[in-house]
């Protein structure tokens, strides 16, 4: 039997930040939407506009429902240093080979 470990740059370790967050500084409500546009490099009024647009064509429940579920569960990123801490330690995680 081989005892070696194996782990992925993507697996979760202790002490790795969350990948989804809300924005402490680009917020209209309470930074979901601007959390996720800095998260996918996109334009925070952009993706705010395509939000509400799938909302109203969803029948309102679906998108207000999931805002509310982010909400509540992910953690607020307020300043540059913790973005910088972020992506230093994603660096570190996906730079350590495989053992």
């Amino acid at each position: 039997m081989d005892s070696r470990r194996t782990s992925l740059p993507d697996s979760p370790q202790l002490g790795v930040r969350p990948r989804i967050w809300r924005s402490g500084t680009n917020k209209v409500l309470a930074g979901v939407v601007g959390g996720l546009a800095e998260r996918l490099n996109v334009s925070a009024t952009g993706l705010r506009w395509f939000w509400v647009l799938m909302s109203f064509m969803t029948g309102i429940f679906p998108g207000v429902f999931a805002y509310l579920m982010l909400w509540a569960i992910t953690g607020v990123r307020t300043s540059d240093s913790d973005r910088a801490n972020s992506n230093d330690e994603r660096q570190r995680y996906s730079q350590t080979p495989y053992v």
